[in-house]
């Protein structure tokens, strides 16, 4: 669809279509189907950590393209996805806004990204 958008000179909505896309793959609904395993009593705590992987997907294909937009990108794009609650919430807003401006900037570093998400995954694994 972003790629149709962008044939179609139609910019922003393509950008917004990568971030909704970006949205979905950071916040971690890919796992909820082994959260709900987990809690049926199936998973310890650590298997259901050894399924990071499975909760977020930080793709190239989606993430370094947002950086051909750095001159239309808006924050109030994000806070709208924002208000769009999903089941499972692990990448909060501020971290995605600090994603977006760094694919902007030129400074994305996949592996601190990466870490920071882990992070928050681990966070609500150990408060379950």
């Amino acid at each position: 669809m972003y790629q149709l958008l962008v044939e179609e000179g139609k910019r922003k909505n393509a950008l917004e279509m990568l971030l909704r896309v970006l949205y979905i793959d950071l916040s971690g609904v890919e796992a909820l189907d082994n959260f709900k395993i987990y809690k049926r009593g199936h998973f310890t705590k650590h298997e259901l950590k050894e399924y990071y992987s499975v909760a977020f997907m930080l793709a190239p294909g989606i993430v370094y393209p947002i950086a051909e937009f750095a001159d239309i990108y808006d924050e109030t794009i994000v806070d709208r996805l924002y208000e769009q609650k999903l089941p499972v919430q692990l990448c909060d807003k501020e971290l995605f806004k600090k994603i977006v401006k760094s694919v902007i900037n030129d400074t994305y570093n996949e592996e601190k990204t990466e870490t920071k998400l882990k992070k928050a995954y681990y966070k609500l694994i150990d408060n379950m």
